[in-house]
């Protein structure tokens, strides 16, 4: 494609404003702060370098497109390259930004953590800052694409089930023969080939474990805000339950002290004398005793399981885990979390029911299957998503180890967790968190309902455009307007989430060879075209809107021509029309229509050539315009577009200059419709002289001729205070001028002209026959003076005129129906009293005046 030019960027918001205001709102959705893309909005700057990342994504999807095949398993492979290079590009933007906002954006991952796990005593987190949301809506993104493509790997057994089936193959060549002694981490691997649907959700979960480190802080960053907010530093964890030890110590020095085979247990209190202390430190004590440590070690003790928690959650092993707390002095909790086994798991599921602690008894939780406990420390979409994923594996794999020989066991309590479709569901429906553009997208994703977010997408933006009332006619409108918004409406308001979801489309669109858009992908396809055009970027928007259909194809690129003006971007623009394969002069017939829209509704203002004065009629000084208003100049440059389509396309062009003429007549515009045939002589565009547009053409020409002529006589009338002006300066020449222009108007049916009466001039039938008779009357008036000045042969015309004039029915009934005739009549008699009065010096040439005497 034509390349690409660097521009400023833009503020994404800047593109989305109301054109009316509407009070709606459904789901946490306010209408006042979603619209469709409006393209007379200010195109400003932005640091979310919304155009630079369309430029590129254009870049990478139009070369994709040209390696399309017919195959879908090859378009496949293209489209798993194509995703990956939209995360590199992604990544590229995301580290860019990261080196300027690090610092920010660490700043902001650790208060929300801090908030979330109970630790922080801050006052709510201020609104983010804008660099910080965009950086963070670059981390998301990059996610996102990776996720599309995995969800497109797992597609791939469907569209090729014998690649697919080599691939099983090989996989399985791995595995041994399963026997009562075989590790269950070789069970596991065995799990993961047999069972499709756990392979796709492991893939999932994996996902979502590189999630947790790109959306949020990672493990040192939490493990140092822990000893921060302890007080003790990196002491924390040598510490243990110091201060409860050290409070029993100090007990047992006070009194005698039960031995460990008696019953009895002392009643000690906490340092803050309101609950009953353990008085033996081994790990259950708290839960046997139903007692509580002192408040230093209640925070040691949560931190370390909510270190150990967000380990788990970053996808870190058991083993790492283990070493981890081997470490930190916690050998038992490593002992614990490494063992395997159905029974090892069914003692972390009964631990997880047993334990108050929430942490604690989350990853308990997840280590036996346990999804209610483990819910109950997720925060974000993705924790509840990992949380589902995890459980859901362990309860699969603890029932296909059951059924392995010489592993049979008892089944784990509870229930396996609903479906994740319904799962997702509920999280629409209760997380704020997920009514963000770039979460309902990835909503989507997770259900693997990539049409169901093609058509939730456009539908929304046919309820924002139906809320706009836009009459522009790119958007189909598929319901009735909406007395509340979806959420899919944040998508359509967001650049960014757009851009996204519109090269899935693309993609999804290039490898679903037999699936065929409808209208609502390609309303999705006409919002990003108007994002396109707020951003500055007209010459992406030929690659999207090729897979419009027509007419809306052409209505589409049609507002694009709106935004180009230099000759040079004119012609690339064409080009790349040709290049999609879009009809150049469909679309610039379709923006001369909308450009002529505006000249429908205006009412017909005749030329007031004549005025009255106490002498008589006299012609009007200025009585032409020739000023260009706003519309005249958006119709007089969509003509010029014409100019540049090669000649053997002006025979379907040169009827649309006819009607733009025409209709301009119609509504009044003389200024305009001067310029036109000035920039559009008849004789160097008209494709066929003979051509009854050429005709209808001509005769407007020849009218405005006229017109002009007449008014640059008046300039030049000596008789007139005007201060000359007109190029024929000399009275004679002007007068001489005049003569020659308004000869084709009295030998109207001689030359074959066929307005008013023909077809093809029936818009203008209205307005054409005052003009021509005002055009001559004030003819008649002209050569009056001219005669009265001295120029010889005025009054020899003046008396052809009245000949051609009775002659010429059209131009009699003209006359006659508008009730001029008695005018005409008496110009005629004033004209004659002024040539008698000038007595036997002038030569009439055998022409008489007695019929007017």
């Amino acid at each position: 494609m034509v390349s690409l030019m660097q521009r400023s960027s833009f503020n994404a918001n800047s593109i989305f404003n109301p054109r009316r205001s509407t009070s709606l709102a459904a789901n946490n959705v306010d209408s006042s702060d979603i619209v469709l893309p409006s393209i007379e909005t200010e195109k400003e700057d932005s640091n979310l370098w919304f155009g630079h990342d369309a430029d590129e994504f254009a870049r990478l999807t139009d070369a994709f497109l040209a390696r399309v095949s017919k195959t879908d398993v090859d378009n496949y492979d293209a489209a798993q390259i194509l995703v990956q290079d939209y995360g590199r590009l992604t990544r590229k933007t995301m580290a860019e930004r990261r080196k300027a906002y690090e610092k920010e954006r660490a700043e902001q991952l650790r208060r929300e953590w801090a908030e979330r796990t109970a630790l922080s005593t801050n006052k709510p987190l201020a609104v983010m800052a804008e660099q910080v949301y965009s950086l963070r809506q670059y981390e998301q993104e990059c996610d996102i694409w990776s996720l599309f493509g995995l969800m497109l790997e797992l597609r791939m057994k469907n569209l090729a089930p014998q690649r697919y089936a080599r691939e099983q193959t090989a996989r399985t060549s791995f595995l041994t023969e399963i026997n009562r002694y075989t590790p269950e981490k070789e069970l596991w691997d065995r799990f993961l080939v047999e069972d499709d649907e756990a392979r796709e959700q492991e893939a999932v979960k994996k996902w979502l474990e590189k999630t947790a480190d790109h959306q949020d802080s990672n493990i040192a960053a939490i493990v140092a805000e822990l000893e921060k907010r302890s007080g003790s530093g990196k002491g924390l964890w040598s510490q243990g339950w110091m201060h409860t030890r050290e409070k029993i110590k100090g007990e047992k020095r006070l009194r005698s002290w039960p031995s460990g085979s008696q019953s009895i247990r002392p009643q000690i209190r906490d340092s803050a004398g309101t609950e009953m202390l353990v008085t033996q430190l081994d790990p259950d004590a708290p839960s046997r005793q139903n007692g509580v440590l002192e408040q230093p070690d209640k925070y040691y003790e949560k931190a370390v399981w909510v270190a150990i928690w967000e380990m788990l959650r970053r996808g870190k092993s058991l083993q790492d885990i283990g070493e981890w707390c081997e470490q930190r002095r916690e050998g038992w909790r490593a002992a614990v979390l490494s063992g395997q086994g159905p029974e090892w798991r069914r003692m972390c599921y009964q631990a997880s029911v047993n334990c108050s602690a929430d942490y604690e008894a989350a990853v308990y939780g997840l280590l036996g299957g346990n999804i209610e406990v483990a819910q109950r420390v997720c925060y974000t979409v993705e924790d509840h998503l990992f949380a589902h994923y995890t459980v859901v594996l362990v309860r699969k794999f603890h029932d296909y180890v059951q059924k392995c020989p010489g592993r049979q066991s008892e089944p784990l309590p509870g229930q396996m967790p609903s479906d994740v479709s319904r799962t997702i569901q509920q999280l629409r429906e209760t997380k704020t968190e997920w009514s963000a553009p770039l979460k309902i997208v990835e909503s989507y994703i997770l259900a693997k309902n990539f049409f169901d977010l093609f058509v939730a997408v456009g539908h929304a933006v046919s309820d924002l455009d139906a809320m706009r009332g836009d009459q522009a006619r790119t958007v189909a409108r598929l319901r009735l307007p909406p007395l509340s918004l979806e959420p899919e409406a944040k998508v359509v308001g967001d650049a960014h989430t757009l851009r996204v979801v519109v090269h899935m489309l693309m993609i999804i669109r290039a490898v679903e060879t037999d699936w065929l858009m409808g209208p609502a992908e390609e309303n999705i396809l006409a919002a990003y075209v108007q994002t396109l055009r707020a951003a500055d970027r007209w010459d992406a928007a030929p690659l999207y809107a090729a897979y419009i259909s027509p007419p809306r194809q052409e209505i589409v690129l049609g507002h694009v021509l709106e935004d180009i003006h230099s000759t040079q971007d004119q012609r690339n623009f064409l080009k790349l029309l040709v290049k999609y394969r879009e009809p150049a002069i469909l679309v610039i017939q379709q923006r001369l229509e909308m450009a002529l829209q505006d000249t429908k509704t205006q009412t017909q203002t005749p030329l007031a050539i004549l005025q009255g004065t106490p002498t008589g009629p006299r012609i009007r000084k200025n009585f032409l315009p020739t000023a260009l208003d706003e519309t005249d100049t958006a119709i007089l440059e969509t003509l010029h577009w014409f100019q540049l389509l090669p000649a053997v396309d002006w025979p379907l062009a040169f009827p649309s200059l006819t009607t733009a003429l025409r209709k301009c007549l119609l509504s009044g515009r003389f200024a305009i419709c001067n310029a036109i045939v000035r920039d559009f002589p008849f004789a160097t565009y008209s494709p066929n002289p003979r051509h009854k547009s050429g005709d209808s053409y001509h005769s407007i020409t020849l009218i405005l001729a006229a017109a002009e002529a007449l008014s640059d006589w008046i300039a030049t009338d000596p008789s007139s205070e005007h201060t000359p002006t007109s190029p024929n300066g000399h009275p004679h020449k002007a007068t001489h001028s005049l003569t020659t222009k308004m000869s084709p108007l009295l030998h109207i049916r001689e030359a074959g002209l066929p307005f008013p009466s023909s077809d093809a001039v029936a818009e203008g039938g209205d307005i054409l026959p005052p003009l021509i008779t005002d055009l001559i009357l004030a003819y008649i008036l002209a050569l009056s003076d001219a005669g009265r000045n001295g120029i010889r042969g005025a009054y020899e015309e003046c008396m052809d005129i009245a000949v051609q004039v009775a002659g010429n029915e059209y131009l009699t009934q003209c006359f006659g129906k508008l009730g001029k005739m008695n005018q005409l009549v008496e110009l005629f008699a004033d004209t004659a009293q002024d040539m008698l009065g000038k007595g036997d010096g002038w030569d009439y040439k055998g022409r008489g005046v007695g019929v007017w005497g």
